[in-house]
């Protein structure tokens, strides 16, 4: 059978159609695809209360934009905090993760400091990182207080750029405590008539430092002109925006156009003025065409600081406030806003944490949530979008690096209770208290008694997670200047590749670490994050036996590495390798200095942005400038080693006292 001409026609017309049809559909169907990939602002607040807010019941602080934000989306009644102060609190919600977990809390030092010299592990992945591999553009704004270190800055951690103060705005004090003045006219004169020269502290850009002492009178309008921009910067790429205020964490500070404008005073002010911002940053969204297609969550770092009377906030019914593990010190309030996604004038119950933000976010995005770790945040999609229940059933309330509390349900459960700030310790309460807060949110009444059934499914919920729980190094105590130690006299731990190809080994002899290179390539690593930047490396070295040759230390500068050589041909020299050579034999070299077997040297190494310096017991051996300069041939750690071009040497060296410390730019 044939078809006629005409009808041939018939059917590749219909064909041509019908293709036509399939890609135009396929190619909506990824417009609309990309387009439903939205964009995200987290606004955070600093010691906010949960009602502090119109909309939260506050009767004398007026919110009209964070009360729109409710009307036209979704307010949570039990949405929490997880930590009660700044530190643990921020790395919770860049992480989806307790920050026992990262290290990020602790019981000596309970938030970071402008003289710690830890911060946020490099190993840890935040919204920023995780967003950026699938095309987002991310900005940091405000308040960062996960290290100031440059390794730890917003832009070491995925964040394309930044602005604001990297730490609480109360710290750099300046203003000194006059001769015989009592205690609390000092504190009156520093919080209650504040002025942005009493505190030192900086603004950043990027790692840039551009202000300091930063105006405080001007930082609640500038970190929102920040994100404005960035909005419309952005407006045709898929964003993230994180933006931190530093308000209302005292000293409290507002601009001249809402100073005394709060019946509430000051505090109101500053309230007012953070609700000011929070309609420019929706009318920034709107006005790009960006509101339909933007998930905007506003919430606080913890509750409100107590203890500064009308310059602190309230938790309105809850119990206590900032610093402890009452409600009041960790629930908040919780907003979000989407328009054509969430239903006007939503309240939900459900549980929700800050941390719940990474989870939604990576899932929403179409990123990956990570696997190789324990994420303790939830998808809240379903709730969002009114399409089903929220996933999250407990809340852990974390002290530092002590679990206080746990909620299940409607059941809260102290297993520790302390003050805020009121110098009262510990208590341990051998039978938990419990509290069921949908009856008592200002947890009044005492349980237990009649629940031994719901305490015993709490204890359960309590070993499940402690038998989980891997603690991160404690990333608060350090300070700049305290001596971290590599080698502890005993073992290898922390050293990688302690038998090397080449033969040869490292081992432990009489409290000293001896390695015995081969005749190949060979080299013992330190395995754990050391700084890159601003640090000094300090060990006592001893040449055994063998050659001229003595040993290389390979250690981090920025990105790359450079190796200090002791010894070589024809004498002992001490030299840099690696700058502006990819060969390592071409060195930056001293006088040769002739190293006697059986002696100890102390060798001491400073790496600082325009130089490196390097001591030989007294005396300074290495002085190279590097700034502008092309170092190393790949990324270092910290690594005895037998360099490239010297391989052909056996020798035997003894070490001890390694230790490094990182020292102020």
């Amino acid at each position: 059978m044939s078809f006629s001409k005409r009808r041939l026609h018939q059917v590749s017309a219909a064909l041509l159609a019908t293709l036509v049809a399939f890609l135009t559909t396929d190619l909506s169907l990824n417009a609309a695809d990309k387009k439903k990939t939205p964009n995200f602002v987290i606004i955070f607040c600093d010691d906010l209360g949960y009602g502090d807010l119109g909309c939260y019941g506050n009767p004398t602080i007026a919110t009209p934009n964070l009360d729109r934000m409710a009307a036209e989306g979704m307010r949570f009644t039990q949405f929490y905090s997880a930590a009660c102060v700044c530190t643990p609190s921020r790395a919770a919600i860049l992480t989806g993760r307790l920050p026992v977990r990262s290290g990020m809390c602790s019981d000596k030092r309970r938030v970071l400091f402008p003289d710690s010299s830890g911060g946020l592990p490099q190993s840890e992945i935040t919204i920023a990182r995780a967003l950026k591999e699938k095309g987002y553009s991310t900005a940091a704004v405000g308040k960062w207080h996960l290290g100031h270190l440059p390794e730890y800055l917003p832009t070491s951690h995925g964040f394309d750029s930044y602005f604001g103060i990297p730490y609480s705005n109360d710290m750099d004090r300046i203003l000194a405590k006059k001769k015989g003045e009592p205690n609390p006219d000092f504190r009156k004169r520093l919080f209650w008539t504040p002025k942005s020269e009493y505190w030192n502290v900086p603004i950043l850009r990027d790692k840039k430092e551009v202000e300091r002492p930063a105006d405080q009178t001007t930082i609640t309008r500038r970190y929102t002109q920040e994100a404005v921009k960035f909005i419309g910067k952005n407006k045709e790429n898929p964003f993230f925006l994180y933006l931190a205020h530093s308000m209302p964490h005292v000293p409290l500070f507002a601009s001249k156009e809402f100073n005394g404008r709060s019946r509430r005073g000051l505090y109101g002010d500053v309230i007012e003025e953070i609700d000011w911002s929070v309609g420019q940053v929706m009318s920034a969204l709107k006005k790009n065409g960006l509101d339909e297609d933007t998930l905007v969550f506003f919430t606080s770092d913890n509750g409100p600081w107590l203890i500064f009377n009308d310059h602190g906030g309230t938790a309105g019914l809850l119990r206590n406030g900032k610093g402890c593990t009452w409600d009041g010190g960790m629930r908040e309030p919780g907003i979000a806003w989407w328009p054509g996604t969430i239903k006007p004038a939503s309240v939900t119950h459900e549980l929700g944490s800050t941390m719940d933000l990474f989870t939604t976010c990576l899932t929403l995005a179409g990123a990956e949530v990570p696997a190789d770790r324990i994420i303790d945040g939830k998808d809240m999609t379903p709730i969002l979008t009114g399409r089903g229940k929220g996933k999250r059933d407990s809340i852990f309330y974390y002290r530092g690096e002590q679990l206080y509390a746990l909620r299940k349900g409607s059941f809260k459960a102290h297993f520790i209770t302390q003050g805020a700030y009121d110098g009262t310790k510990p208590e341990k309460h051998e039978q938990p208290l419990l509290f069921n807060l949908d009856v008592d949110p200002s947890e009044k009444w005492d349980v237990a008694q009649n629940h031994p059934e719901v305490l015993a499914d709490i204890a359960e919920e309590v070993k499940r997670h402690q038998r989980k729980l891997k603690r991160g190094k404690v990333q608060l105590d350090a300070r700049i200047n305290d001596w971290t130690p590599l080698f502890d006299g005993k073992t290898l731990k922390g050293w990688k590749d302690p038998n090397f190809p080449g033969g040869g080994e490292a081992h432990v002899e009489k409290g000293d670490l001896v390695i015995e290179m081969g005749e190949m390539l060979s080299g013992i690593t330190w395995s754990n994050d050391v700084p890159r930047m601003n640090y000094e490396l300090t060990l006592d070295a001893k040449k055994l036996q063998g050659s001229d040759f003595f040993c290389g230390l390979t250690f981090p500068v920025g990105t790359n590495s450079v190796t200090l050589i002791m010894g070589g041909w024809g004498g002992a020299v001490v030299g840099i390798s690696s700058i502006d050579h990819m060969d390592a034999s071409d060195n930056e070299t001293t006088d040769y200095i002739r190293f006697d077997n059986d002696k100890w040297y102390r060798v001491s190494v400073k790496v600082t942005k325009p130089k490196i310096e390097v001591w030989l017991d007294a005396e300074k051996i290495v002085d190279v400038e590097i700034e502008g300069r092309r170092l190393g041939m790949r990324p270092g750690d910290i690594e005895l080693n037998m360099p490239l071009g010297l391989a052909t040497f056996q020798t035997s060296s003894a070490f001890r006292n390694l230790k490094y410390r990182k020292i102020k730019p």
